[in-house]
């Protein structure tokens, strides 16, 4: 890696806004890979430090700041590797979006990039962090958008690619999900009179 791209990654993570997506996120999901003892591939590398590099919150439409990583990936890359490498480490970051690989190369970055669904500290870190970063939302477009979220994982056969992490993290990361889910839509329940002044779900006007 050269001190350029060092430079560029060590700027953007570093950002005051970011709680769960700073330096520590791809860092994990390279301690993640050693544990595993997974041998990942230049491209692989690259695109876990690229794949959150822009994070603006909130975004201006879904998967805009992976379309703007993708972008930001490959002008800088584009000075140093290749078209074929610049293309996959793009592709990669591109299937973040929606965490489902379209090359195999992807399968096992996005399966990293969501360990931390089925951690057991799930409800101690990666939530709080989570809220943290979102904080400038109002609170009914926060639990509108997670609830999205956690109902369109939790609607796949599978949450993660390669029979690894789905023996290791697919059933406790379930598990977690619907908990949350569960919290979120009690909390929803509870602030849609005050935040929109719909009736109460209680109320005779059903």
């Amino acid at each position: 890696m050269t001190p350029k791209i060092l430079l560029k990654i060590t700027e953007r993570y570093s950002e005051p806004h970011r709680c769960y997506h700073n330096i520590m996120h791809p860092s994990s999901m390279f301690e993640q890979s050693r544990l595993w003892d997974i041998d990942l591939s230049p491209e692989q590398i690259m695109a876990i430090w690229f794949h959150d590099i822009i994070y603006d919150v909130p975004q201006l439409e879904k998967g805009m700041n992976e379309k703007k990583s993708a972008e930001f990936a490959g002008e800088i890359l584009s000075e140093d590797f290749d078209k074929t490498f610049v293309d996959i480490v793009k592709t990669i970051i591109l299937d973040s979006i929606t965490a489902i690989a379209t090359i195999k190369p992807s399968q096992i970055v996005q399966d990293l990039d969501l360990c931390v669904l089925g951690e057991l500290g799930y409800f101690d870190s990666y939530v709080p962090m989570i809220e943290h970063e979102f904080k400038m939302l109002s609170p009914f477009d926060f639990l509108h958008g997670r609830i999205q979220f956690l109902e369109e994982f939790l609607g796949r056969e599978f949450i993660y690619h390669t029979e690894q992490f789905q023996n290791k993290y697919e059933e406790v990361a379930r598990i977690n999900m619907k908990q949350e889910l569960e919290v979120r839509h009690h909390q929803l329940v509870t602030l849609k009179p005050l935040a929109t002044g719909v009736p109460h779900p209680d109320s005779d006007n059903k």
